[in-house]
């Protein structure tokens, strides 16, 4: 375990040392499992480093600069997970992982004042580059942030979630009664997955108190979640095949509805009862009846 943090120590050092000497980079600072004190980085862990720069698409559309840091196997882009932005993942040599997240200069206060962006930064922020001081009221604002991974919902967000949840029911049932295996399995097994963990995580605070932490996107699921919800949790994934598919829509469909039963009932909202009856028997009618169609 050692030696893993110090060939990412090493690998922090490479990149501070090269980047101080690249005018557009006006900061940088780690984020992530190894800027953490709860729940540190361990073996397996990434390094996510964020880099505010005046000239972000040199970063995201030309690799010879990673070069300059560290030889690497793969590289790509894709979006940051907060924030709006696109990052580069690079998988340096020996397997080191690096998110490297591209932001202007100018976005940073716009970035602090962001929710989910500040639940990010307040589990732990290491600055590395600071040229401009771009990092002196981070502390400030961080101090006056409440971590809350999940707010309670609002009437109208918890009545948009259900109905999105049944409509999508519905819809991966018509996919699956064509033979379009991957797009129903996609939907129940993603989309769908996407709305119930959001449940979850409203009924997990609910139940614990809104200080409860459920970090975000299923992050250490099985250390908060609801020990009914990972008793269940397990049926609700499906094999690829038509039968199983069909059998992990109707457990997600049977685990949601207990869920939003209960999370209507403690926030004393009305639960979307049409919603729920019209795309059941849709689906119990068609799915049943219809399921050896192609």
């Amino acid at each position: 375990m050692e030696e893993h943090v110090e060939k990412y120590e090493k690998l922090i050092r490479k990149f501070t040392t090269w980047a101080e000497d690249i005018k557009d980079i006006r900061g940088a600072i780690v984020v992530g499992s190894r800027a953490r004190k709860e729940t540190p980085a361990d073996k397996w862990s990434d390094l996510d480093l964020v880099i505010f720069t005046t000239n972000p698409d040199y970063y995201l559309n030309n690799t010879k600069w990673i070069e300059k840091i560290e030889d690497y196997w793969i590289t790509f882009i894709e979006n940051t997970a907060v924030g709006g932005s696109k990052e580069r993942r690079v998988l340096f040599k020996e397997g080191l992982d690096v998110d490297f997240s591209i932001f202007t200069v100018q976005i940073l206060k716009e970035m602090i004042e962001n929710y989910e962006i500040q639940a990010v930064l307040n589990r732990g922020i290491r600055v590395l580059i600071d040229k401009d001081n771009l990092f002196n009221n981070i502390s400030n604002s961080l101090a006056d942030f409440e971590l809350k991974s999940s707010n309670i919902p609002s009437i109208k967000e918890f009545d948009n979630l259900i109905n999105d949840f049944w409509y999508h029911a519905v819809w991966s049932s018509k996919k699956l009664l064509r033979g379009e295996l991957w797009t129903a399995k996609s939907c129940v097994d993603g989309y769908m997955k996407y709305k119930l963990i959001k449940l979850i995580e409203w009924h997990a605070v609910i139940k614990k108190g809104e200080d409860y932490d459920t970090w975000h996107s299923g992050r250490y699921f099985d250390e908060w979640a609801d020990d009914k919800v990972k008793e269940d949790i397990i049926k609700c994934f499906a094999h690829y095949n038509k039968e199983d598919i069909k059998q992990a829509l109707n457990n997600t469909m049977s685990l949601f509805r207990w869920i939003a039963l209960e999370v209507s009932s403690e926030l004393n909202y009305k639960y979307p009862v049409s919603a729920d009856n019209k795309a059941t028997q849709w689906i119990e009618e068609n799915l049943i009846q219809n399921w050896d169609v192609k």
